[in-house]
């Protein structure tokens, strides 16, 4: 078994947000399931202003976790939060979020600028910060 199935999947999940497309951890807690759109042809996250593909190699864990996601079957059943919290109707909090991807040793400021410096490799800076909705 390896180190990483020791470790919750919505966890997983939102790091794997982190660690691709630089998003705060903030907007990550925020995410609902009206920002993820599954079509047989691809899997988008609206990260920002427009959707982002969700690498093809991670789509097992991701639909994974939109079938299963972490509180689903307490209080927040009917949630539409993509990560749902410990209190009914609200999504995770920031600071709980936070503190798991700091347990499993994300230094999350550093994450981000990394994911960040690597997509102005990929994407030209306009169309990055368009697309993760950053404004000037």
């Amino acid at each position: 078994m390896a180190e990483a199935d020791h470790v919750v999947l919505s966890t997983r999940i939102a790091a794997l947000i982190l660690l691709l497309y630089g998003t705060p951890v903030s907007k990550i807690s925020e995410l609902t399931l009206d920002d993820v759109d599954v079509t047989p042809a691809r899997t988008t996250i609206k990260v920002g202003h427009h959707p982002a593909p969700v690498p093809e190699a991670l789509l097992p864990l991701f639909h994974q976790h939109l079938a299963q996601r972490g509180n689903h079957r307490t209080m927040n059943h009917h949630c539409s939060w993509l990560f749902p919290g410990t209190r009914a109707g609200q999504h995770i909090s920031e600071q709980s979020l936070m503190h798991h991807l700091r347990r499993l040793g994300v230094d999350i400021q550093a994450a981000r600028n990394g994911a960040l410096h690597d997509l102005t490799k990929e994407i030209d800076p306009a169309s990055l910060a368009d697309l993760l909705g950053y404004s000037t």
